[in-house]
């Protein structure tokens, strides 16, 4: 078809990155290359109808603002006098697969161009952004996932994309099923019935989904439902097993309950270094989160000593920019501060600034790290310094997070106490009113129990006492 508009020469578009709360702005080109596809796959039709633009793209939003909260996800648009002409969703994921192909991979989201304005080198701008953004961040492979039928098969091949996986779509019923045999109904490797596991998977994700936002009473009845019916089945002490006994920990820490978190951690201990080995990043994870929870229950030597060897054994078994290496130098960190050892200081900014070079700003573990930081400048009564970080960490965990999320409101309740103590009374005592209702209406509405809301209690009383 001719182009709609006149001809853009590539060398006038503009390069950016696109912000999260302009998500909307991709609506039309999304709608553009649903058409495409729709043209492209007319053999698809049989299988079921097409979704409306707006149906589809409300669904596409979920997933990008899904994604977003990833660190290292980004958005690159092209515009020409500020007419959005393509865009680029571009993730980076941990590495998986019978393939080595480095700790991490790059994935193409999506990449479209206006139909006025293809042909003319933007698709190769999108692309090449992508490809910069992941080699920045250790990502030597791109994914990409192309509907059959699309000429952007080509497109991807000219730059050297090679075959990997190809995705069908099954109707069912089959027209000819094989009998089960002796296996019984529909088992799967694991043990557990075909439906029976998506229905485990699909309260996993819900749980899964309600430790992130802090809703931590429905993800620890949801993560013990899972774990009850995986026990059942026989499948019980399996990495996948351990990964959902390991989430049920941290659902513990949130709930404040230290001494369970701990006994289910050093389960998970002990069956990640038997089935991943003492230095797989399983291991070293579970190791970190152990000193933590034994801290927190007043035995800092053995939390240092747990902490120690999680950075040792991720040194000598995981890259330096592993998430979990710097996780573990975190826990670390994190024991320091709270021991208020001499070397806190040095330790807390070194690991903070690689979490921000690796993972990104808006990380959770980059956020953890700069709370760390908030906490330790005002135990030194560096208050202005205090003040400021603690102003971005309140503000990227609104982000981030949202408004309501415990992390949020503890963020907010320091730095209503650091306005206290720079002499900015009204300021904190608003600010203070504001998290204290908050927080009382979370945890009433949301379940989120009473551990964070008592923190954010004694935080504030230093102005509310006043």
């Amino acid at each position: 078809m001719p182009p709609s508009t006149p001809p853009i020469p590539p060398t006038e578009a503009v390069l950016a990155e696109h912000p999260a709360t302009a998500i909307d702005d991709l609506a039309p080109l999304w709608g553009e290359l649903l058409a495409h596809h729709v043209a492209s796959a007319p053999h698809l039709g049989d299988l079921g109808e097409v979704r409306s633009a707006d149906e589809s793209w409300q669904i596409r939003r979920a997933e990008y603002l899904a994604w977003w909260e990833e660190a290292l996800s980004k958005i690159f648009t092209v515009r020409e006098q500020n007419r959005l002409l393509g865009y680029a969703f571009v993730r980076i994921v941990p590495a998986a697969g019978s393939w080595k192909l480095g700790n991490h991979v790059g994935v193409l989201e999506t990449l479209v161009v206006a139909r006025e304005a293809r042909g003319r080198g933007l698709g190769r701008l999108l692309i090449e952004a992508a490809d910069a953004h992941c080699r920045s961040h250790g990502a030597g492979v791109l994914r990409v996932s192309v509907i059959e039928g699309n000429d952007a098969h080509g497109f991807y091949r000219r730059r050297g994309a090679a075959g990997f996986t190809r995705t069908l779509l099954l109707p069912l019923p089959l027209p000819h099923v094989t009998p089960a045999g002796d296996r019984g109904p529909a088992a799967t490797a694991s043990g557990i019935e075909d439906g029976t596991e998506m229905f485990l998977e699909c309260l996993r994700a819900r749980a899964e989904r309600a430790l992130r936002e802090g809703v931590f009473e429905r993800a620890d009845a949801l993560f013990a439902h899972v774990l009850g019916a995986l026990e059942q089945s026989g499948a019980a002490g399996g990495l996948p097993y351990l990964k959902v006994l390991h989430d049920h920990a941290l659902v513990a820490y949130g709930r404040g309950r230290w001494a369970e978190g701990e006994a289910r951690l050093r389960r998970v201990l002990e069956g990640c270094e038997d089935l991943a080995g003492p230095t797989a990043a399983e291991t070293i994870g579970a190791l970190a989160r152990l000193a933590e929870a034994v801290g927190e229950q007043g035995r800092w030597e053995e939390a240092e000593t747990l902490a120690r060897e999680a950075v040792r054994r991720a040194e000598a078994g995981l890259p330096p920019a592993h998430e979990e290496t710097l996780s573990a130098r975190l826990s670390l960190a994190w024991v320091l501060q709270r021991t208020a050892a001499p070397d806190a200081d040095k330790v807390l900014r070194s690991v903070a600034e690689a979490l921000t070079r690796v993972l990104g700003s808006r990380h959770r573990t980059t956020l953890a790290a700069q709370h760390l930081m908030v906490r330790l400048l005002r135990d030194q009564e560096r208050y202005a310094e205090a003040l400021a970080v603690a102003g971005e960490l309140a503000a990227a965990r609104a982000r981030a997070l949202g408004y309501e999320h415990p992390h949020t409101l503890r963020a907010q309740a320091d730095l209503a106490v650091l306005l206290h103590r720079t002499g900015r009374e009204q300021e904190a005592a608003a600010l203070a009113r504001e998290t204290l209702t908050a927080s009382a209406l979370v945890t009433s509405l949301l379940g989120t129990g009473q551990h964070h809301d008592q923190q954010i209690r004694a935080t504030c009383a230093e102005i509310t006492s006043g």
